[in-house]
């Protein structure tokens, strides 16, 4: 066992937004989040389209983020809107500003638009201390000031304020959860199957219950050693810890990469009305977004990686990458990378996947002058190119764009009004 008194022991609140899409389109509609069956698509009109957030009624009969469109019952208590991202991050920033006004932003830490996470250890002294107390005025202006429900986890550290989030707090009346590390052997061992703990997916469940592990009282009872040897130091050893409930890790001490790669995928409604010509017309559109991305951050990339993924009647695909000569942000060298591995590894079959990576990033200011190339001939092409970008940031992605998105099949246009991937 380990001693608890060395063992970090902060104020930690881990705090979501109760179904909040899903919350946000009832708000937005005068409608009740925790009385009606609502729920938010990509697309009404698309009967495959996927449902992004059901509220808490809808998700009692059945319905939630893997269902599709024409798996909603035909009931008319149930109501069926379309995503409008741009109003649903309108309330996330909302929300987050709440946040702001009781932690630091180096002790605010963003999970995703619903999910966050607050340090208040330096900061509980000004609204009282107690945590329950606070948790309550949170969730109470969050409520008053835009309508959404939140759920709180507190807990020492991150990981377990996570877990009392998600297998507490969540299902409780008061949607507050407080744990300790007293709860470790009552709440955080019992928890079965092992997937619904942060940090553990499908994956690594099924390698845990190969080794005869089917909970974390298990895997608390075996050896760190064992663990390592199974699944790496850095992963062997963070299960190990998160076995007795501990995490070291700080919200102030953020992890910083050394070095960034950049990725742009689509899934293509329409797989098998696709030519070859209209596929590298895709291709050549996520390029440009892509190389918009690139050049905004002032780097240049030196690997190129084209994934392509086929139909699922066909299954399979493929991913490659290419090493260029020199590093660049230019679309038209991106694109040839790309057309030279389309030509080597496409077999041919019905698309529905793209995937585009852009990897060995450096600064643009830090390439190598090259003997076998027009140097001023690139030079002027990237001064082109960035002055086409900050058209696009002044006026929008649709203000300048290549002829090609224009032609049928063609999707740029209608992605660059979405956010997300969804209606805006």
């Amino acid at each position: 066992m380990f001693d608890y008194s060395k063992c970090m022991n902060r104020m930690i609140f881990c705090i979501d937004l109760c179904s909040f899409f899903a919350s946000c389109a009832c708000v937005m509609r005068g409608l009740d989040p925790l009385k009606v069956k609502l729920a938010v698509v990509g697309d009404v009109n698309r009967k495959g389209s996927i449902v992004l957030a059901a509220t808490p009624e809808l998700k009692k009969l059945s319905i939630s983020t893997a269902t599709r469109l024409y798996e909603i019952p035909k009931d008319p208590n149930i109501i069926i809107v379309n995503a409008t991202m741009r109003r649903f991050v309108e309330i996330s920033n909302q929300i987050t500003e709440i946040y702001t006004k009781y932690v630091a932003l180096e002790d605010l830490h963003v999970f995703s638009i619903d999910e966050c996470f607050l340090d208040m250890q330096q900061t509980a002294h000004l609204f009282g201390r107690d945590p329950i107390v606070i948790a309550k005025r949170i969730q109470k202006e969050i409520y008053e000031t835009t309508g959404i429900t939140a759920s709180i986890g507190i807990a020492p550290n991150l990981f377990l304020s996570k877990v009392a989030l998600d297998v507490e707090s969540k299902h409780s009346s008061s949607r507050i959860a407080m744990w300790s590390y007293n709860d470790v052997s009552k709440k955080l061992w019992e928890i079965k199957p092992l997937q619904k703990i942060c940090g553990i997916g499908v994956a690594t469940q099924e390698s845990l219950h190969s080794m005869g592990l089917f909970s974390l009282k298990d895997v608390a009872n075996t050896s760190k050693e064992r663990l390592i040897k199974r699944f790496g130091k850095v992963k062997g050893e963070e299960l190990y810890h998160f076995a007795y409930g501990i995490d070291e890790s700080r919200i102030a001490h953020k992890y910083i990469p050394k070095s960034t790669s950049i990725t742009k995928g689509q899934i293509l409604l329409l797989e098998d009305c696709y030519s070859p010509n209209k596929l590298k017309v895709l291709i050549l559109e996520q390029i440009e977004e892509t190389c918009f991305r690139l050049r905004s951050m002032d780097k240049c990339c030196r690997t190129v990686e084209l994934g392509i993924g086929y139909s699922k009647y066909i299954r399979g695909g493929f991913k490659r990458a290419i090493t260029l000569d020199q590093p660049t942000c230019l679309t038209e060298d991106v694109y040839a990378a790309c057309l030279d591995l389309l030509k080597k590894f496409h077999s041919g079959h019905p698309v529905r996947q793209i995937h585009i990576t852009l990897k060995n990033l450096t600064r643009d200011d830090a390439i190598q002058m090259s003997l076998f190339e027009d140097t001023s001939q690139k030079d002027t092409k990237r001064k082109l190119a960035k002055t086409m970008d900050s058209i696009r940031h002044k006026h929008g992605k649709n203000s300048i764009m290549r002829g090609i998105s224009y032609i049928k099949g063609a999707t740029q246009r209608e992605r660059n009004g979405k956010i997300g991937g969804h209606k805006s």
